[in-house]
């Protein structure tokens, strides 16, 4: 469940959250570790507690991520998304979906890859290229969102610092 003292809380959507979206959650918690960010991934026709496919295991232990091997898959619901104060899709379809479901969170249901103006999409889980390149995909990706939200996120941390002195004073 999303904290409610995270400065940011992001959502990541895929169509299954076997590979894409939990890798993509595991790399924006290793990049925004040092920030207040909550991240959770969720797939639009997930069935509710399978594992993260044993391709997105491997890739996640090849590159050192942690938390895949107790990921466990979760279905969008309006409740997940209405949450999240940022949701990522891997691509368009997605990205409509999440709208068609929440459509007053228009704003806030964005492309992971929109900075690069790609879609993530879903790998040939039996090539080990294809597992490749979507990773390196999905670590550019990420990548993308730190740098522009790294500013951002330190002054709301500033200003969530100023406000607790404020009230002990």
């Amino acid at each position: 469940m999303i904290r409610s003292d995270a400065a940011l809380r992001v959502l990541l959507v895929c169509s299954a959250n076997r590979f894409r979206s939990p890798l993509a959650e595991c790399l924006m918690r290793r990049e925004f570790a040092e920030h207040m960010i909550e991240v959770e991934s969720a797939g639009i026709h997930a069935t509710d507690g399978a594992p993260a496919h044993q391709a997105a295991r491997s890739v996640a232990l090849l590159h050192g991520l942690e938390g895949l091997e107790s990921h466990r898959t979760r279905r969008l619901t309006p409740q997940l998304a209405g949450g999240a104060d940022l949701i990522l899709t891997m691509d368009e379809q997605q990205q409509h979906a999440v709208m068609r479901m929440m459509p007053t969170y228009t704003g806030r249901v964005l492309l992971l890859g929109c900075w690069r103006g790609v879609n993530v999409c879903d790998p040939l889980v039996t090539s080990e290229n294809s597992r490749r390149w979507i990773f390196g995909l999905l670590s550019e990706c990420v990548s993308d969102w730190k740098q522009r939200m790294t500013l951002v996120l330190s002054s709301m941390v500033a200003a969530r610092a100023l406000r607790s002195q404020c009230r002990l004073h």
